[in-house]
């Protein structure tokens, strides 16, 4: 079995990659790896990721995965693509000189094409999602000056641009921006 995940996703989420391996063997009813393996279950209750279910005498006897862990793993991809569409920009250029990226309803016939890309990209791995997202915002930001040179949205999905901004990483500094490179 294999079980791959970002570790910034992670994070993101408030997850250690134990307690992640736990809840996903758990969602896909797979047997876990590691007998044992630690996971602190009050805590995954407490963030909302499962419900335990306890016995007559109050004791915990098994757990419920809750939505907020299904949305992780499997992801509503309607709900992605429009946060993709929301967070890329619809025109770029100058007054009366704009070009337009993408049509503004994520359920427009000239997305189409991208958004058929973009299941192929996260249809299995709904992590990815949150990866492009992040990457893209590390691109709007370095490029706030230079907009007028953003791809179509389905060129951009096409080319995996957001990987070239793998690495990049924007710090917010009162004088000026800088970049790390990881």
């Amino acid at each position: 079995m294999e079980v791959t995940f970002d570790l910034n996703f992670l994070a993101e989420n408030d997850l250690y990659p134990n307690e992640y391996v736990y809840m996903y063997c758990k969602h896909k009813q797979l047997s876990l790896p590691f007998r044992g393996m630690k996971v602190n279950i009050k805590r995954l209750e407490e963030l909302g990721y499962l419900k335990i279910v306890s016995d007559e005498h109050g004791k915990p006897k098994s757990t419920v995965l809750r939505q907020k862990f299904i949305d992780l793993v499997e992801g509503s991809f309607d709900r992605m693509f429009a946060e993709l569409v929301g967070t890329y920009p619809m025109k770029v250029g100058d007054p009366g000189n704009y070009r337009v990226l993408h049509a503004a309803d994520p359920t427009a016939k000239a997305n189409a094409k991208a958004r058929d890309r973009y299941k192929k990209v996260v249809d299995k791995d709904p992590q990815m999602h949150a990866k492009i997202i992040r990457l893209l915002k590390v691109q709007l930001e370095h490029q706030r000056e230079k907009l007028q040179y953003m791809q179509m949205l389905e060129v951009w999905i096409n080319n995996r641009t957001w990987e070239k901004w793998e690495g990049f990483e924007i710090e917010q500094d009162e004088t000026r921006n800088t970049r790390v490179f990881n």
